[in-house]
């Protein structure tokens, strides 16, 4: 790479290229408002590959170059075409302009304001060199008339669809997904790109061969792997491509590619109030060698219908008191009807409080670091106590099926465990966030869970702390 490390900045997480003009071009440079240092951000934060950063570094190195070799010039008239046309293009970046940022002008008369503002910006007295009085001050042109057209040329004219490679739509998609997502996800989308690269190898990207090369790789899962798990390894490699069409190289159209038969699912064991009351019976139990998150996780999840990632990105700070009691805000994760705030009935709460972490951060904070699926693996224990065809999901399967049983009706249930019901979700919540209004919602909200949850209730009231 042309473009050395030595020119490499990182500030506050991402990178930039920084490099100090000549110290004898400095006044030409600062009169042509070029600063020094020439600064400039490559877009990429410390977590991009290296070769990303030695690229943006590279075209930044050769930007840097060509505003020198400008500035060294005493006349651009002596600019040969092709040259001029890499120096143009050059100066304009470095002044952070882009190519076609006017394309709606058609003639140089005819250009809008806002184009002859930053042209003026741009070269100031020059644009009006050919005036007598320009001559009559004896003033001389910095840029040539012919610099000056080809920089409104290269401002106004529409610019041909930026070509990329299946890799660098591979690196855009993953550089976005950094900032969103971390962890265990983050890794698998990495290496599901990653695998789709091995397989089909780099090509442009193009229509015609995204449609080709994802529709390979399909066939290529479909071999080894069944649908649901096949249809999983291909979205991130088709939304990589997407979101590189969608951003980058705009003239290209993903083709839709599905995986028949990955919608399929098998039914989840439901849980019955019998086996409910079982599980929260064996979890507040002393004796029953568990770790107190997960006796933590299936006293929230039952208020709730919770599953496992909503209840550990909800935080302990979540916990809080309303006008009847305790509360406690879900943090849902598929869809924004599955965000509720819900009563903490009061028989739960000596139990929840004794088992609650310390300090800020997660419920499921004492886990550790470990992966979902670990931890899934540690909340599968007790349920499979009450039955072996149990899963910790079937607590909120149990949790509907006890709502239906007690006639919860459906908003009350949508506002407990954000089902969405046939009419489409709502965000129940959202009704009534303070005042009188609040404590209604919240206390028809504990009647209901009082009236599902009303043989547990009596269990644990029976229990001894």
């Amino acid at each position: 790479m042309a473009a050395k490390l030595k020119y490499q900045k990182v500030l506050k997480g991402y990178h930039y290229y920084q490099r100090a003009i000549p110290k004898d071009l400095r006044e030409v440079a600062k009169a042509r408002g070029i600063p020094n240092p020439f600064v400039k951000a490559t877009g990429l934060d410390q977590y991009a590959p290296l070769s990303a950063v030695e690229r943006a570094l590279d075209d930044w190195s050769s930007v840097f170059d060509d505003i020198i070799s400008l500035l060294e010039r005493s006349s651009n008239e002596a600019i040969e075409k092709d040259q001029r046309a890499r120096l143009v293009t050059s100066f304009l970046k470095a002044q952070g302009y882009t190519a076609g940022q006017f394309a709606n002008a058609t003639e140089d008369d005819d250009v809008d304001e806002a184009l002859w503002a930053t042209l003026e910006d741009l070269f100031g007295d020059d644009m009006h060199q050919d005036h007598p009085e320009f001559k009559q001050r004896g003033m001389k042109a910095e840029y040539s008339h012919e610099f000056i057209k080809s920089a409104i040329g290269l401002l106004s004219e529409p610019v041909a669809a930026k070509r990329i490679t299946f890799s660098e739509a591979m690196n855009h998609y993953l550089n976005m997904r950094k900032k969103k997502t971390e962890g265990d996800r983050l890794k698998k989308e990495v290496s599901y790109c990653n695998r789709f690269m091995t397989s089909v190898g780099d090509h442009l990207l193009t229509t015609d061969n995204a449609g080709q090369y994802l529709k390979q790789y399909r066939n290529t899962l479909l071999e080894e792997y069944k649908p649901p798990t096949a249809a999983r390894m291909l979205s991130s490699p088709k939304a990589a491509l997407s979101y590189a069409a969608d951003t980058l190289a705009t003239d290209v159209f993903i083709p839709q590619i599905r995986v028949a038969g990955s919608t399929k699912h098998v039914d989840r064991y439901t849980l019955s109030e019998a086996e409910m009351i079982q599980l929260i019976d064996l979890v507040t139990t002393p004796e029953y060698n568990i770790p107190d998150y997960v006796r933590l996780f299936y006293l929230v999840a039952i208020h709730a219908g919770a599953h496992m990632k909503e209840v550990r990105q909800t935080l302990t700070s979540d916990l809080s008191e309303w006008s009847e009691g305790l509360s406690i805000r879900i943090r849902g994760t598929k869809t924004e009807s599955r965000e509720r705030v819900v009563p903490v009935l009061p028989e739960f709460v000596p139990y929840i409080q004794k088992y609650m972490p310390t300090g800020e951060g997660s419920l499921l904070s004492e886990a550790g670091e470990v992966t979902d699926p670990a931890i899934d693996k540690q909340l599968g224990k007790p349920i499979k106590v009450v039955n072996k065809k149990a899963t910790v999901y079937s607590v909120r399967h149990g949790c509907r099926s006890l709502a239906i049983a007690y006639n919860v009706p459906d908003a009350l249930q949508q506002a407990l465990m954000g089902w969405s019901t046939q009419g489409g979700g709502r965000k129940m919540d959202r009704y009534g966030l303070s005042g009188r209004a609040y404590d209604e919602q919240m206390i028809a909200k504990e009647e209901a869970l009082a009236r599902m949850l009303q043989k547990v209730t009596k269990m644990l009231a029976s229990k001894s702390l």
